[in-house]
């Protein structure tokens, strides 16, 4: 709510983000983490801002234009800030869950791709027991026929892209960790 009404009454005043972040003497990216919901002003930020932008609080929060004897109470002020801080910390625990299932998800690719590269390279006689036929000649040698396994050669582009989701996945467990 307060993110897209932010965004619209900037807009609305023929505002930059940077002209609005200067104005309340935060960086751009502040403004921008605002408008995008990923966090949000405090109290007298938010006076600020409807101040700067001459619309009541309660516009911003998402209450339409209320005359300005119905202003909202510092009260009424924090716990909607509280609703809505509330609301930004739920959506950012499902992020960080999301992005946790994906990065074990990849671990598990990996470690599936490990065990079948491991697997592919493992004879009992001279045959394969994962991973289908390689090539197998038999050559005679002085205690008789002897069979010579010649293994596949890994993908490299497979190897690489392997570690790369390793990588990927063991940075998003690290960041899914962080509070």
């Amino acid at each position: 709510m307060l993110s897209s009404n932010l965004k619209k009454l900037r807009l609305s005043k023929g505002m930059t983000q940077e002209e609005l972040a200067s104005s309340l003497h935060v960086v751009r990216q502040t403004v921008s983490k605002w408008e995008s919901g990923l966090s949000a002003p405090d109290a007298e930020m938010l006076v600020g801002i409807s101040e700067i932008l001459q619309v009541p609080v309660s516009s911003l929060l998402g209450g339409g234009e209320a005359p300005p004897e119905e202003e909202l109470s510092i009260e009424a002020l924090a716990e909607r800030l509280a609703e809505l801080n509330a609301r930004l910390a739920a959506q950012s625990r499902k992020r960080r869950l999301r992005l946790r299932v994906l990065s074990i998800c990849g671990l598990v690719c990996v470690a599936a791709f490990a065990v079948w590269c491991i697997a592919s390279s493992i004879y009992i006689n001279s045959l394969p027991v994962i991973g289908g036929p390689a090539s197998i000649a038999t050559v005679g040698g002085a205690d008789g026929p002897t069979s010579i396994y010649v293994s596949r050669k890994l993908n490299p582009t497979a190897i690489f892209a392997a570690a790369a989701v390793l990588a990927l996945s063991v940075y998003g467990l690290i960041l899914s960790g962080r509070r």
